[in-house]
């Protein structure tokens, strides 16, 4: 009489976990860089919002303002340019710039969390800008 357990060896079982474990941390690191990406880009259509609200003002003002809070509405008084300044997704951790050059120029900006983003570069020389490889800073600019 054949009295043979059939089942997994202890060895078999710690290679299926360890196989598990490796696919577990592979899609967690690809999630992860995808979140950054969306927070990227959400950045990147807040510059593009804020912008507008800016070009805005100009064409009442035939100025930009001198300065920008991203705590209120934007408003002149009369005019309300952005009921809801967007914010950073991580705005605890980071915090969009505004710089006042002159009544015509002005600069944005955001800082990204994928240093490999090309358009990062692509904004710093479109904004007259020296490109910084090192730098995933990306600008709005008029």
């Amino acid at each position: 009489m054949n009295t043979r357990l059939r089942g997994f060896t202890l060895i078999e079982l710690l290679i299926v976990i360890a196989i598990i474990g490796i696919l577990a941390s592979a899609l967690f690191a690809n999630f992860s860089s995808v979140r950054e990406r969306g927070r990227d880009s959400r950045r990147k259509q807040d510059l593009s919002q804020i912008k507008n609200a800016l070009r805005m003002y100009y064409n009442d003002h035939q100025s930009f303002p001198e300065t920008f809070s991203f705590q209120v509405p934007f408003s002149d008084g009369d005019t309300m340019y952005m009921q809801d300044v967007p914010q950073d997704p991580l705005y605890d951790a980071r915090a969009y710039v505004y710089l006042f050059e002159d009544s015509d120029t002005y600069r944005l900006s955001a800082e990204l969390e994928n240093p490999a983003d090309a358009s990062a570069q692509e904004s710093q020389r479109r904004c007259g800008l020296s490109p910084d490889e090192e730098s995933a800073t990306y600008y709005v600019c008029e």
